[in-house]
């Protein structure tokens, strides 16, 4: 049976969503104001590896997907680098803790369009050949750090408390453009509970 979500061509996991748009709110617990994924670490571990499996075969196609933690320290890790050479689609998708982006290579342009991010936000070491980031709600930090933006790069981020956004060593080769907005526009973002 096939996800409920339209386009999606996974198998259902649990509640008619498959894997990577289902909920997941309850894989983690709240120890000392931290997430806790150790209870369903093995569903992190699924998640993460039927992604790489889209990665290796090039689909980039992540819209709307819910990203539990991140097991390693970058988006995908692998042995190669980590070089996306499609379009990369992260529209409406939420990560439910840090999300890492380290030593990525985007070699085509990359959509954080009404993307949510409840934990921090890092990019470190990459490069971005175009990204397109309107309408990204931070609810951590966001740091970016020795990081190459080749073409285009526009992020519209809306904050929805004090966060802690640092840039250092950027490379600006041709258009940047950073712009904050101090109160989301919640009904935009509306699109989950999480």
């Amino acid at each position: 049976m096939k996800c409920h979500i339209p386009d999606c061509p996974d198998t259902v996991y649990e509640n008619d969503l498959c894997i990577f748009h289902c909920p997941k709110d309850d894989w983690f617990d709240i120890v000392d104001g931290k997430k806790d994924w150790s209870k369903s670490q093995d569903k992190v571990d699924q998640f993460w590896k039927l992604l790489h499996l889209k990665f290796s075969v090039g689909d980039y196609a992540y819209a709307g997907y819910i990203f539990p933690k991140f097991n390693t320290d970058c988006f995908l890790s692998s042995e190669n680098l980590k070089d996306f050479t499609s379009p990369v689609s992260l529209n409406r998708a939420i990560f439910l803790d840090d999300a890492l982006f380290n030593a990525c290579h985007f070699k085509e342009i990359v959509f954080f369009d009404l993307a949510k991010f409840i934990g921090g936000f890092n990019l470190d070491s990459g490069s971005f050949n175009r990204v397109e980031a309107g309408y990204l709600l931070l609810n951590g930090s966001f740091n970016i750090k020795n990081m190459i933006f080749e073409e285009k790069a526009s992020f519209n981020v809306f904050i929805s408390n004090k966060i802690k956004i640092d840039m250092i060593g950027i490379k600006i080769l041709k258009d940047f453009t950073f712009s904050i907005f101090d109160s989301p526009m919640q009904e935009i973002f509306d699109h989950t509970s999480q």
